[in-house]
């Protein structure tokens, strides 16, 4: 089993992230990687300050547009991919 440990540059765009990762990830299944892991909250950012104004947003609904986006990809590519994600409850 080939892993990778990728780190991408985590930005305050949720949406920047995801691109980010969705690159990298075809870039490391391209290069026959069967596991790919990615630190803590790589899609958002440890960014939360305990504002549930500013916290709030940051949780990702699953299933969602993120857990959607990455389980498309591991699918096709036919990998495993780790990440923690900020998760919305409720």
């Amino acid at each position: 089993m080939e892993v990778a440990l990728a780190v991408n540059r985590v930005t305050t765009d949720i949406n920047a992230n995801l691109i980010s990762i969705v690159n990298t990830t075809h870039e490391c299944a391209n290069a026959g990687t069967d596991l790919i892991i990615y630190p803590e909250a790589a899609i958002t950012g440890l960014i939360n300050n305990d504002d549930t104004v500013h916290d709030l947003p940051l949780g990702q609904p699953i299933p969602g547009n993120v857990t959607d986006t990455l389980t498309k990809i591991v699918r096709e590519q036919k990998i495993y991919l780790a990440t923690g994600i900020l998760e919305r409850e409720g």
